[in-house]
């Protein structure tokens, strides 16, 4: 609870610049979209310059999200059972596009259950680390090193703020083309014959009003808690984490200034580990030691059965993506353009899991080569064999994956399966045929 008080402890370098603190406003936006209907229970304190979770009682957890998470589990039922009824019915094309949906929405469900308060003391840490080690007047020439990565981040953010709306307009937009589309709420109304037909469609009006209202909050707030949480927990402190240590590298590692007190870090299963004196640390060396202990908070905290789920999800729904788009093109035309819905989404989560893949990796990559620089610009002197032991059991940023964790070549690992995937699964439908 108090790694956050004690972080503000620490002494960091001054010529750092702020990087967390320029993508607030965005993340703001993640929030205020997550916030709508009340959804994500955390909101900014401009005064105290944090992200604090909005005090709610249990009544009103039961009367707002207990309804909503059971709506929300009976949805995804509802989804599987009406597809496995249609799927007798439905031709090939409409089937795996039914399929699709169901796939998707079973396969992000499991993070929409992961509690969203959990985001706001990262986020908070991330503050707290940044506003100590930043000085008043900021570095120009630090500024720009990180700037190509700020962009990076911001596209992310960006991205997850379209996801988490166009989603659900996607679903709206695709029921034009299909009123009766499966496996939404309104395939209820199909009838069997020799061809399944939509005859039995009510007009509109209240009945078809609350049926698409009803869905179209549901994938809203399927979309926004998930974009939110993959937004900020994940790719947010996985960004930030790359630009501390890229920032290292290029300020040039390990440098002669040395600390000059004995300072303790924290962490959360041992009381305090202190730095050794002036004579055997240095400040990279010391502040590489906290952002370790940022990359064990992450670790310990979101690389869990959430992030492999998403992580599955995302490459799942890829490789459909592609393979439906690719299988169906001969379909889309000016009339059926709604159909590039498919590939959108196909490349919206390519980039999420690819974005994922890239900063673990490059993390880890770039902190190699810190410590590796470090080792170079050891001495001879009466403490050199004790700095490089030191150096040595720095051990680099690994960002965890189930058992594993994540290397530069994971992204390239990452799109060889999905693109062999999607060739193999197109390579057996034409078996088929």
């Amino acid at each position: 609870k108090n790694l956050a008080k004690y972080l503000l402890v620490l002494a960091i370098p001054n010529n750092f610049t702020m990087f967390l603190s320029r993508l607030v406003s965005l993340i703001n936006v993640q929030i205020k979209l997550s916030n709508f209907l009340g959804i994500s229970k955390i909101a900014w304190n401009p005064t105290t310059s944090t992200w604090k979770p909005i005090r709610t009682t249990k009544l009103e957890r039961l009367i707002m999200y207990l309804p909503r998470k059971l709506l929300f589990i009976f949805y995804g039922i509802f989804l599987v059972l009406n597809n496995f009824r249609l799927s007798r019915y439905l031709d090939t094309p409409k089937f795996l596009r039914s399929s699709y949906w169901v796939l998707t929405y079973l396969g992000f469900s499991p993070i929409y259950l992961m509690n969203p308060q959990a985001c706001t003391q990262m986020l908070n840490v991330l503050l707290h680390f940044e506003t100590f080690q930043l000085n008043r007047s900021e570095d120009r020439e630090n500024s720009k090193k990180s700037s190509g990565l700020l962009k990076l981040s911001q596209f992310w953010l960006i991205q997850m703020c379209l996801t988490s709306v166009g989603i659900p307009i996607c679903v709206t937009v695709l029921k034009l083309l299909d009123p009766c589309m499966a496996p939404m709420l309104r395939s209820i109304y199909l009838s069997r014959g020799e061809v399944i037909q939509c005859n039995n469609l009510p007009p509109m009006g209240l009945t078809l009003g609350v049926i698409d209202s009803f869905e179209f909050l549901v994938w809203y707030w399927f979309a926004s808690h998930a974009a939110f949480l993959v937004g900020t927990s994940y790719g947010t402190v996985l960004t930030s984490i790359l630009a501390y240590v890229e920032a290292l590298d290029k300020q040039g590692a390990c440098s002669k200034k040395n600390s000059n007190k004995t300072r303790p870090i924290y962490s959360k299963n041992f009381y305090s580990v202190y730095h050794l004196n002036s004579k055997t640390t240095s400040p990279t060396l010391s502040l590489y030691k906290r952002i370790k202990v940022i990359e064990s908070i992450y670790n310990s905290r979101f690389q869990s059965f959430h992030l492999t789920f998403f992580y599955s999800a995302g490459c799942l729904a890829v490789i459909f993506g592609a393979f439906l788009t690719i299988s169906f093109a001969h379909e889309i035309s000016l009339d059926q353009i709604a159909l590039l819905v498919y590939p959108l989404i196909a490349l919206d989560a390519l980039g999420m899991t690819l974005f994922i893949c890239y900063a673990s990796g490059k993390a880890n990559l770039v902190s190699k080569k810190v410590t590796k620089n470090c080792l170079r610009k050891i001495n001879c002197g009466r403490f050199a064999s004790l700095k490089w032991r030191i150096v040595r059991a720095a051990s680099p940023l690994k960002i965890r994956f189930g058992s594993n964790f994540m290397e530069i070549g994971t992204t390239f690992m990452t799109m060889n399966f999905c693109f062999s995937s999607t060739v193999n699964l197109l390579l057996l439908s034409n078996r088929k045929h």
